[in-house]
């Protein structure tokens, strides 16, 4: 089974030895170990686009003691996202690697700002669309510096399975599963409005949930 191990700080090599690994066997299993505090956003993001172009085979990501900043990208690409007890995933907003250099005039600042608030937003909506937690809460954890376990990493869709624990993996799956649910917007059926136009109800009912509605319409059919 081919593996790409990225150890320390993600570099551009990095999307080289994927890119390479996966054209080797492009229908088998790609494993990408990641033991990783981060490094170059672009390197990161080039990484994720070679893993998300091994189209034809299956992607697996385990994470190995720490997946941090940048690297968080790289497991999101992967189709099946493991780890161990242990391991923790730092979330943080993205910052120049290296110190400035020249004059810090305030166009240059603002530009700056604009180039790291673009990737920032990337990156947000990768891992918002891998793990079907909200843009919004993606960006609470990049602001606040937020350090998740293992367990909290599975509870939001970071991880698909603890290694050793699959009857959690399953249960965090099915939590998962049932949030997307109520996220989405009910979209009532014709014999449902009628229902309730004969009930003298309308779509807004206080005090009543969308879903619980149509659960006591469905009741009342029956």
């Amino acid at each position: 089974m081919p593996i790409v191990a990225i150890l320390g700080e993600v570099l551009p090599q990095h999307a080289s030895a994927i890119r390479a690994t996966s054209a080797a066997d492009p229908t088998g299993t790609l494993t990408i170990l990641v033991s990783s505090q981060g490094g170059a956003t672009d390197a990161a993001l080039a990484a994720a686009d070679a893993i998300a172009a091994h189209r034809r085979g299956r992607t697996v990501g385990r994470a190995v003691r720490a997946c941090h900043s940048a690297s968080i990208a790289i497991l999101c690409a992967c189709d099946e996202r493991r780890a161990r007890i242990g391991t923790t995933f730092e979330f943080h907003g993205t910052a120049p690697l290296r110190p400035l250099a020249g004059r810090m005039t305030a166009p240059r600042l603002r530009q700056l700002a604009d180039g790291l608030a673009a990737t920032d937003a990337t990156f947000r909506q990768r891992i918002a669309a891998a793990t079907g937690t909200p843009v919004s809460q993606i960006a609470h954890l990049e602001e606040n510096n937020v350090v998740l376990d293992t367990l909290e990493a599975l509870n939001i869709g970071l991880l698909t399975e603890i290694t050793g624990y699959p009857a959690l993996s399953a249960a965090a799956a099915r939590q998962r599963s049932a949030r997307d649910e109520a996220r989405r917007p009910v979209v009532w059926t014709a014999a449902e409005r009628r229902q309730m136009r004969e009930l003298g109800l309308t779509e807004r009912v206080l005090g009543i949930a969308p879903r619980a509605l149509r659960v006591m319409l469905r009741q009342g059919r029956a």
